[in-house]
């Protein structure tokens, strides 16, 4: 029977990493990294295409009022000279293919990918925010869970104590108020353990938005280890961010580079007009023109070294919101292993607190047991250890939860 429990028990056990993974998985966030690329991937091939040859077709109409006319003072026996047609027609077709472009469409596809990726590591960094309410809704349902657990232990013990009671009072060694009061004491903790159960259910609906998975209570939440390492280096996504930056500004300015540089060219145009490329003739004809061409804007006044000083300036300061984002998490760091330290403290002491509060109801259970003490006094020997109980696991709990912060700060390594 155990070993066929145990893989419907593992099957429904869910660790914090699941959580972490359904979320980058299911989050509705996410469908933005997949539309951000394929954006991209039409933006880079709407690029490459730029290096295609460019055909259009063109058509025109016209009248021109004055035309070109040959004259001479003298006129030349047997010769007669033509006259420009006023009217003139033509549908053409022109091409253009560029043979040397100074890099500028390789240097738009790299800034394009790099815009891209920045765009993807926005949403990286959105979704690490959700990791943190994450965090925050699985660990606080850890901690009414250990709640509901003491509270049902301690409920288990004061119906057992209320048996002696009744036996007491029957025997006329308790007072009938001292019973009165043990079932006060139950419903109180009953009704605070119907509180507890709503809040569970209400942080596993969170959850359960949260991961895109359905979680309901009867899913088994698993308290984490202890992390091996929290001393770890800073990998947050900002700090990706960061780097994509200085890169797309290093894109921006090959790409200024490149439309700097001579470009060569080849082009050609065909077509069928009235006139063709003899502008004496007046009836229709089929013509070409084809040949290389170049073009280069030497001079730029100075724009090029400008645009240079200003993309150092920006890196710049990329680096300056760098350094100062990495300040912050190491001063987040710092307070935060703080608490680990304390909590490790709390906890040395708890478990000496809970070891004392136990023996000391134990005791006191024993003597209103033979009528040296009322209930009442019993009742709160009990609810001290109930305390000292919760106080322990909050402890345990929030160690571990702010052990789970310090990753997420830092950043957690995929």
């Amino acid at each position: 029977m155990f070993f066929l429990v145990l893989p419907v028990f593992a099957q429904d056990t869910i660790t914090l990493y699941d959580c972490y993974t359904w979320c980058d998985e299911n989050y509705p966030l996410v469908k933005q990294k997949a539309l951000n690329r394929q954006r991209g991937d039409l933006k880079t091939d709407n690029i490459i295409s730029s290096w295609y040859p460019q055909l259009s077709l063109n058509g025109r109409a016209s009248y021109q009022s004055d035309v070109i006319e040959l004259s001479f003072d003298q006129d030349i026996p047997g010769m007669e000279f033509p006259g420009m047609p006023h009217d003139q027609y033509k549908l053409y077709l022109s091409l253009n293919q560029s043979i040397y472009d100074g890099g500028i469409v390789r240097a738009r596809g790299v800034l394009e990918d790099n815009q891209t990726e920045t765009a993807i590591q926005q949403v990286e960094i959105s979704l690490n925010e959700i990791k943190n309410q994450l965090n925050h809704v699985y660990f606080n349902i850890l901690l009414l869970q250990k709640n509901k657990q003491v509270m049902q232990l301690t409920l288990e013990e004061l119906k057992k104590r209320r048996k002696a009671v009744l036996s007491g009072v029957e025997n006329g060694v308790l007072l009938l108020s001292d019973l009165d009061l043990m079932d006060a004491e139950r419903l109180k903790l009953e009704q605070q353990l119907v509180e507890v159960e709503t809040g569970i259910e209400s942080l596993y609906s969170v959850l359960a938005e949260l991961t895109g998975r359905d979680i309901d209570t009867t899913r088994y939440l698993a308290l984490p280890d202890e992390p091996v390492d929290i001393e770890n280096e800073i990998r947050r996504p900002e700090i990706r961010l960061y780097q994509l930056q200085k890169k797309t500004i290093d894109a921006g300015q090959r790409v200024i580079d490149a439309s700097y540089r001579p470009k060569i060219y080849a082009f050609g145009e065909t077509g069928y007009g009235k006139p063709g490329l003899n502008y004496f003739n007046e009836e229709f004809k089929l013509y070409y023109i084809a040949g290389l061409g170049l073009s280069w804007n030497f001079m730029n006044w100075g724009d090029h070294k400008r645009q240079q000083k200003i993309n150092d300036l920006q890196k710049q300061s990329v680096d300056v919101q760098m350094e100062n984002f990495t300040k912050n998490v190491n001063i987040s760091l710092v307070k935060e292993r703080a608490k680990i330290v304390q909590y490790k403290k709390s906890l040395e002491k708890d478990r000496e607190i809970v070891r004392l509060r136990s023996k000391i109801r134990q005791n006191a259970a024993e003597r209103m047991d033979k009528g040296v003490i009322t209930s009442t006094a019993y009742i709160t020997e009990l609810n001290a250890e109930l305390i000292a109980k919760l106080k322990q696991e909050i402890h345990r709990i929030k160690m571990i939860e702010t052990m789970y912060n310090c990753l997420l700060i830092g950043g957690i390594k995929n």
